[in-house]
């Protein structure tokens, strides 16, 4: 039996770490801000800036764009105008919300519009099955034709 490593989590065993699965992508906080797009937000950044901002867009990595950013350094209370602004996903702290904005509210229907275009693709391929399924009967029906039409 393989040991665990000292300070791995219960059943890490051997060295391997636990491999994540990823959210799907309806599930995501980018996918929440995209809702945001053309409001303003607060972004405050691991070395202490806040800057406020309208979002212009949010990638699927949550890098954020903003645009008429003002920045403000916390510890030196230096503030400065931005016209545009991009906040790295891996700088961000956190990002606060509008007061009218339900994040639950945008999850649920981000995910039911999902299922829709699910059920929608299904439907789809169902109807390309079908569709192929004639096509080879008819080449079928014509094989068979044109092998009986020829005397052996």
């Amino acid at each position: 039996m393989a040991e665990r490593r000292p300070g791995a989590p219960p059943g890490a065993a051997g060295g391997r770490k636990a491999t994540r699965q990823a959210k799907p992508l309806e599930q995501r906080l980018p996918s929440v801000l995209s809702f945001l797009e053309g409001t303003r937000v607060v972004v405050e950044t691991r070395s202490d800036i806040v800057i406020k901002g309208t979002l212009e867009s949010c990638d699927e990595r949550m890098n954020l764009f903003l645009t008429d950013a003002e920045s403000e350094h916390l510890p030196t209370g230096r503030r400065e105008r931005l016209s545009q602004c991009c906040v790295k996903d891996r700088l961000i702290r956190f990002v606060v919300l509008p007061a009218a904005f339900d994040p639950v509210k945008h999850l649920l229907e981000v995910q039911e519009h999902h299922k829709r275009n699910q059920e929608v693709a299904s439907r789809r391929r169902r109807l390309m099955t079908r569709k192929q399924l004639k096509i080879r009967e008819r080449e079928q029906d014509k094989g068979s034709r044109a092998s009986s039409s020829h005397p052996k």
